[in-house]
């Protein structure tokens, strides 16, 4: 504000006083700063993806629940203890963002710490969808915004989704579909190619198999390229509606509607990629056997810490000639887990 030729004067008070104004009217303005920006740049709605985060208050106490006398309806306000994403034991705020197909922001909502993020979904896309004129839109999300209900309600109103899926979690029939060899196509043609082939193309030329220049060029645009495998994972869901059925013998019966939600599951592979990630790996791996010699008196495995390829091979022993700040602390034998290991290889990089 500083920078216009007429520098406008207010107080703290009066922003203060704005503010309040500016919540009670929250969605209509961000309707209108949408249509506005319309006015500056062409806005491409076709793809809108969502995300959250959330936000930690200094504080200690979560804010007062007010419990409906009559409803027995919980009301919560707006910092609440929950799953923060810096790990702090703060209450936090959720944010819920829809952004364009050029990453700008079309519409947000704040939350209760404690709202699972698949709820805030609910809250906030019919408002988009509504300033958004029904325009139909792709829904792309991570895992984390991916449930069930939220596909099944982006595949209405000439919708579709486009959400991750992580391959551990796929079934075991649905994981040997994946990782058979056939059914993969090179995303640059559409050309047919095995997974065996991705995986072990030579770059480099040894003593044992001399390359010629176009292998080594074809090889090379296989490295950069990518391949994919599309799974066809038609399921039913239950629309909350029923319906009269006759059988044989002349009965009525009233059944639960069901209807097909269509769907792929589309798998890529990436030799560069999967080469990237095994560098990434054998690095944490030397940092675990690192820990190890240095003498570790805890392991807290998380998904992407190094401490998840050791394993607790023995029941804690207590070193009574090592005390540290007067404590006795317990102390463990450790190897690095060989399973683990292998099982993060067959996942690089899908």
């Amino acid at each position: 504000l500083d920078f216009f030729y007429e520098k406008p004067k207010f107080t703290h008070q009066q922003v203060l006083r704005f503010m309040d104004i500016l919540a009670e009217n929250y969605d209509e303005y961000l309707t209108h700063l949408f249509k506005a920006s319309n006015n500056i740049v062409k806005r491409e709605t076709s793809v809108c993806y969502y995300d959250c985060t959330n936000y930690y208050f200094e504080i200690e106490r979560a804010d007062d629940t007010y419990i409906d006398e009559i409803t027995g309806e919980e009301i919560y306000e707006l910092r609440q203890f929950g799953p923060c994403k810096e790990h702090r034991p703060n209450p936090i705020v959720e944010m819920g963002l829809f952004m364009d197909k050029d990453g700008i922001p079309i519409t947000m909502g704040i939350y209760p710490g404690n709202l699972n993020e698949q709820q805030t979904i609910a809250k906030i896309e019919p408002k988009m969808i509504k300033s958004l004129e029904n325009k139909k839109i792709i829904y792309c999300g991570d895992a984390g915004v991916g449930s069930a209900s939220i596909r099944a309600f982006n595949d209405m109103g000439g919708r579709a989704f486009i959400v991750t899926q992580s391959i551990k979690k796929l079934t075991n029939e649905l994981k040997e579909k994946v990782f058979e060899n056939s059914g993969f196509k090179l995303l640059s043609s559409n050309e047919d190619i095995s997974l065996e082939k991705m995986k072990t193309f030579k770059l480099k030329s040894d003593e044992e198999n001399q390359l010629s220049d176009e292998e080594l060029a074809n090889n090379l645009k296989l490295y950069n390229d990518k391949a994919y495998k599309v799974i066809p994972v038609d399921s039913n869901i239950d629309l909350g509606l029923y319906e009269e059925k006759v059988l044989k013998n002349g009965k009525t019966v009233q059944k639960k509607s069901t209807a097909k939600l269509r769907q792929n599951i589309i798998i890529t592979y990436s030799r560069k990629m999967a080469e990237y990630q095994k560098a990434i790996r054998n690095k944490q791996i030397e940092r675990a056997k690192d820990l190890i010699k240095k003498g570790v008196d805890d392991v807290r495995k998380g998904p992407n810490d190094i401490a998840r390829f050791i394993k607790n091979k023995d029941n804690p022993v207590f070193d009574s000639l090592k005390i540290k700040n007067g404590l006795i602390r317990p102390f463990f034998c450790y190897l690095i887990e060989a399973k683990c290991c292998m099982n993060s290889l067959i996942y690089l990089n899908f």
